[in-house]
Order: structure tokens, then C-alpha cells, then sequence
């Protein structure tokens, strides 16, 4: 391995170096999932007048002194490995959009459009910088890496150097040039950190401190949507939070002013979900102070666990999780996949919703002008993500909520933005109340499509799971939420379908098909591996199948084995009885640790289940073709059922 210092490097060397486990990590994450952007963007908005050359200059200066910014990908002979090399004119790109009716408009769709699109390490489009101008004295300065390459703590690190080199070359003065090898000397703590005592005492405190199932897989929900999509954004705008109140607010409470933003969002999702154990997944730097100021890659992701108990003043929730916060950073730089692979967690990404906490300088405005930094995106992933930015311009924290789109609707992140806002100005206002007393206050407020967004439904399960087939939204919906995806059997319980005295459990569903006009429930189609059938606003495609053996069934061989066809209606679980299946288990399941171990307590939840569906409907026949509340009931005391429907609904 070549490690040597850049004053030992000729100008027109190429250093070969092998990946950094970081690297290493993203290239793997990036075969697994090739339709996901790997991006790190920033960009400012510039008020003011921007010398081009000067830029231009700047960005030449800074792409030649980092190490990462000329690095190359090579799979060979088997391997990937990473070249360093020499330096080459990287030109700044600079895009007119002054005669477009909306230079704004028109920037933000050119950068949606650049930040989603996917690039292979090995490409070789690993950064970019352009400078899109909007009018004479209005610009947008854009910054586009791999996140192979660069993270988002070295974006800010990047961002600021050019600013301070436009800002010393505007002025007349000398530009020092840094003089570390950056990527050899990260490569190198990087492996003196894995084969030292400090990453076996992180691998035992971690093993002894977490333990993957079944919460991560609970709280984690992205393999319902591995397909993928694009993404969706909210920022939350400046006026809503006052960055003077947090400040003071989070000094009187001893905690650091973006914790009250993590605060907030651990109590929204246990409002959300009616859990007390919460489990997020935490963005980290993954350095020590000796690393912090090189660029590189070295972002991590670890789980972080909290409790919010209901009695629990809201400042007390806060200093909570700042204590936690600080013990798992002590640890930050065991690389979660191997949190993962110890645990043997698989099947769904990370350990939860994503929370990062990011402090972003961008350096001093250009010379004369204003400007507002934005991080609109980090990395690749398919979890709902929650960034908390703080740009260190003076606007105070901003808020970032993004998903992709067949996880949760735009309207959707509204609504959460919208709550996650409220609880924020609660917190501020009046600490000393109990998270029971604002759950109260927000149950004033109106948020209709949090109740059906995925950690919604998981929190309250409609009919213990069964589908209905009332609308196509609703069912999507229903199997979103609960099929954890391949490599993990939900804990709690699956979409199931009833078929007479069976169920049978899916693990796909979309809509999109047509609308055929039958009947809610008519088996409109039946092919190989789906099935077609009708709701009341239109059909939807369900496959997937799993039976309650837990083996996969195709589609066709099980409709012929349950005696149904084309124009057969399946059953159809009415609103009273999905209250009956809803309340009674939720009244039932009343302990936190019910969720965690299941099957302990399923005799006792199914009789009860079993005794209240008969004394409702007894042996009537319900809505459908040769199909019946007696059937119903039979299958809800089946062996591998029984349990399941009893553990299925969430705690009062």
C-alpha cells in the first residue's frame, strides 16, 4: 500500500490505494440497489455579484489539493480499488437560466433532476460544480459528490475552503496550500481502528447494548419499497421556529439546540406509533477530532434507542435523549453494517426512521455578496429520513423530511413537518407538560393521513391485519405497512387474506391495473404470480403470497387449491367487525413488552378474539360468494394464526 505525504507525490503520480471500509461499504450498497442516487448536494443561493473567474479558480485550486475530488474507481481482477490521480482541469459549469420565465423554478427542477439521478463509482462523475445564474446578480452555486468520495461533514469542509480561497483571491491575497495526503492517511487510521483494542471494546458494547429483532424490523419499513421511485422533500420554512428561542430554550435545558429538533421527532413518531421503545437511525461523522477536519468518507449510521413514557415532562424527554445521544457517539465509529451483520439483521434497511444532525459552514459569503445555504439530500436509502440542519448563517435550525414516494405521499411529509413543528413550539412554550398532556393539545389539531401513513398503521392495525378490499389506497397501504419484506417474518402480524378456513398472507400490492366494476373483493384476475382484484375505487395487483406454513405459494396453484376463481368474491370483513378485530386486541395487548415477545401471550388473546367475533356474528353469512363469518372465525383459530391475530393491535 503507497501511504506518503503529497510533498513525496510527483505531480503526475497515480497512487493505488485499496477502499476504506466506509467505501467499501457504499460500493456494495450501491450494487445491491443501483436505482438509488448516491449523492451529497449543497447549494447556495447567491445574492450579489459573482466573479466567474475568480470561481473558477477557486474550485481549480481546491479540486487540486484534495485528494478525493481526483479519485478514480477500477474493478480488477476481482477487486475494486481506488486511484488518486494527478490533477486535471475540473471546469466550473456554468448554466444561463435568466430568459426562462422562472430562473428559480427552472434551477430547483435542473437540480431535482441532477441530485436523483444514479452514477457507478466507476463512472467517473463523481463531483461537480456549476453555477447556475438566475439574473445579472442572482446565482445558485451548486455542489455535486459521490458520497464514495465525500460525506456530508466534508461537503461543508469543501464548500467553506472554496469560499475562502474566491474571498482571498478577490482580495489580493496568497492562498497557503494544504499539505496532507488526505486518503492515505484516512486509509490508514481506518485500519489501525479495525485491528485495534478500541474496535473490539465498540463490537462489545454494541453487542451487549443492542439487539436488532424484532424492533428493527418494526421500526424500519424500507423493504416494502425496494423497488424504488423517486423522492419526495419538505423543508420546513425560516418564520415557524425562532433560532434565538431554541437557543435559549436548549441552554436553560444544558442540551445542544439541534437535540430539541431530535427530541421532537422521537415524540411525533411515539405519537405516531403508540411505542414507547423507539429506535432511529442515527447519521454520525464515523471520526475522531484527529480526522475531523480531512475530506473523505467516513459517514456512518448507528442505532439509537430511546423511551418516551407518556408521564415524562417534555424537558426530561429531551435531556433523555441528548444523555443517550452522547453515550452511543462515544462508539460511532464501528461501521453499522457490521452492527447489522453481528445482529444478522436482513430483510429491511438500517434500524429506523433516519434522524441526522448536521452542522453545515459553508465559509464566508463571496466577496459583496449574500448567501443561504441548503443540503436537500445526503445518501442513498429508502427509510424515512429526518435531517436537522443548522448552516451556522444565522437562519437558525432547518428541517428536512424526505421519503421516497411509495412510502409516503408529499402530502403525507406535510403533515408530518406539520406536527413535528407544533411539538417543537410545545416544547419551547411549555416543557414542563407531560408528553400525555400535548398529545392531548395536538388531538385538537387535524392530521388525517398520519393516521394512514405506514408507522400509522403499524401503531393501529385495521381489522388485526386482514385486508379489505374498501379502497385501493387503503389496502397499498395495509401491505406497505405491515410486509417487512424478504429475510423477516413480521413479529406482529401480515396482510393477510382470508380464504375460507385459511389465510393466506401477501407481501406486494399496487394499484394502476384498471377499474373492472365489480363488486369490493371480486377476484377480478388470476395470472402466475398475481391476483387482480376490485375495490371500490379501483383493482389492485396483489402477489407475494405466503402461506401459513410460511412457504411461498403461486398464485394460480393456490387459487386452484382454495376453490376459487375468476368472479368469485372474497371475504369481506365489514366496518363493524374490523372494530371488533381493532378494539379488541387493542385492548387486549396492553404491555409495551407484548410487542417485543408475541408469542408468550397468544392463547390468551386469540381465545378472547375467537369468543368476541362469535358472540357478534355467530354462523351469519357475510358478504360474499360462498364465504362466511363461520369461516372467518375458524381461520382465526387456526395453529399458526391464532397467536398472531391476538398480538396484531397496539397497546391502549
Amino acid at each position: 500500500m503507497d501511504i506518503r505525504r503529497r510533498e513525496e507525490v510527483e505531480a503526475d503520480d497515480v497512487i493505488r490505494l485499496e477502499l476504506s471500509q466506509a467505501q467499501r461499504e457504499v460500493w456494495l450498497a450501491q450494487r445491491l440497489a443501483p436505482h438509488q442516487p448516491f449523492n451529497v448536494v449543497t447549494y447556495a443561493e447567491v445574492n450579489g455579484p459573482v466573479d466567474q473567474g475568480i470561481l473558477e479558480l477557486a474550485v481549480a485550486l481546491v479540486v487540486r489539493e484534495t485528494d478525493a475530488l481526483r479519485t478514480r474507481f477500477r474493478w480488477e481482477n476481482g477487486e475494486i480499488y481506488r486511484y488518486i490521480g494527478a490533477y486535471q482541469d475540473t471546469a466550473l459549469r456554468v448554466i444561463d437560466l435568466g430568459a426562462s420565465g422562472d430562473p428559480a423554478a427552472s434551477a430547483l427542477e435542473w437540480i431535482g433532476g441532477d441530485l436523483v439521478a444514479t452514477r457507478a463509482p466507476e463512472s467517473g462523475d463523481l463531483a461537480a460544480f456549476t453555477l447556475l445564474r438566475l439574473g445579472e446578480r442572482r446565482f445558485i452555486w451548486y455542489q455535486r459528490y459521490h458520497h464514495i468520495v465525500i460525506d456530508g461533514r466534508s461537503a461543508g469542509m469543501l464548500a467553506k475552503r472554496v469560499a475562502t480561497i474566491y474571498s482571498l483571491l478577490a482580495g489580493g491575497q496568497r492562498v497557503e496550500p494544504r499539505v496532507l495526503a488526505e486518503a492515505p492517511f484516512l486509509l490508514r487510521t481506518d485500519l489501525t481502528y479495525r485491528s485495534s483494542g478500541r474496535y473490539s471494546e465498540d463490537r462489545k458494547f454494541w453487542q451487549q447494548n443492542f439487539h436488532g429483532d424484532p424492533i428493527s424490523a418494526w421500526f424500519s419499513r424500507a423493504a416494502a419499497s425496494r423497488r424504488g421511485g423517486r423522492y419526495s422533500y419538505v423543508e420546513v420554512a425560516d418564520s415557524q421556529v425562532e433560532p434565538g428561542n431554541l437557543s435559549a430554550v436548549a441552554k436553560g435545558f444544558g442540551v445542544p439546540p439541534m437535540h430539541l429538533w431530535a427530541s421532537a421527532v422521537a415524540i411525533h413518531f411515539h405519537l405516531l406509533t403508540r411505542r414507547a421503545q423507539l429506535q432511529f437511525s442515527l447519521g454520525v461523522a464515523g471520526v475522531t477530532t484527529a480526522e475531523a477536519d480531512v475530506p473523505g468518507m467516513s459517514a456512518n449510521v448507528i442505532p439509537f434507542r430511546v423511551r418516551v413514557e407518556p408521564t415524562a415532562q417534555l424537558k426530561d424527554v429531551c435531556r433523555q435523549i441528548t444523555r443517550e445521544m452522547f453515550r452511543v457517539l462515544g462508539h460511532q465509529r464501528y461501521r453499522g453494517e457490521d452492527i447489522r451483520r453481528d445482529q444478522d439483521i436482513a430483510g429491511h434497511e438500517w434500524f429506523g426512521p433516519v434522524i441526522n444532525l448536521m452542522t453545515f459552514d459553508g465559509g464566508p459569503p463571496f466577496a459583496g455578496c449574500e448567501a443561504r445555504w441548503h443540503v436537500p439530500v445526503m445518501n442513498g436509502g429508502e427509510d424515512f429520513a429526518v435531517w436537522i440542519l443548522d448552516t451556522c448563517d444565522g437562519f437558525g435550525g432547518q428541517l428536512f423530511l424526505r421519503d421516497i414516494d411509495s412510502g409516503s405521499s408529499m402530502a403525507e411529509l406535510e403533515e408530518h413537518k406539520a406536527r413535528i413543528v407544533a411539538i417543537l413550539t410545545e416544547l419551547c412554550g411549555n416543557p414542563g407538560q407531560s408528553v400525555l398532556s400535548l398529545a392531548r393539545r395536538l388531538a385538537e389539531r387535524s392530521y388525517p393521513l398520519l393516521a394512514r401513513s405506514i408507522y400509522g398503521r403499524r401503531g393501529y392495525l385495521e381489522a388485526a391485519g386482514c385486508l379489505r378490499w374498501k379502497d385501493a389506497d387503503g389496502v397499498i397501504a395495509q401491505v406497505r405497512s405491515l410486509a417487512f419484506g424478504e429475510g423477516y417474518d413480521n413479529p406482529v402480524a401480515r396482510p393477510a387474506i382470508v380464504l375460507g378456513a385459511a389465510l393466506v398472507y401477501v407481501t406486494e400490492c399496487v394499484k394502476g391495473v384498471g377499474k373492472s366494476g365489480f363488486e369490493p373483493g371480486t377476484l377480478v384476475e388470476i395470472s402466475h404470480d398475481s391476483w387482480t382484484i376490485a375495490t371500490q375505487s379501483e383493482d389492485v395487483r396483489v402477489s407475494g403470497f405466503v402461506g401459513e406454513d410460511g412457504v411461498a405459494a403461486q398464485a394460480r396453484l393456490l387459487a386452484e387449491r382454495s376453490g376459487i376463481t375468476v368472479g368469485d368474491r372474497l371475504c369481506v370483513i365489514s366496518d363493524e367487525e374490523s372494530e371488533i378485530l381493532t378494539h379488541e386486541h387493542r385492548a387486549a395487548a396492553l404491555s409495551e413488552d407484548f410487542w417485543w415477545s408475541p408469542f408468550a401471550t397468544r392463547g390468551r388473546f386469540a381465545s378472547r378474539t375467537k369468543s368476541r367475533l362469535r358472540a357478534h356474528r355467530g354462523g351469519v353469512s357475510v358478504t360474499g360468494r360462498r364465504r362466511s363469518f363461520r369461516a372467518l372465525s375458524t381461520a382465526l383459530s387456526g395453529p399458526r394464526f391464532s397467536w398472531r391475530l391476538g398480538s396484531c393491535i397496539s397497546p391502549g
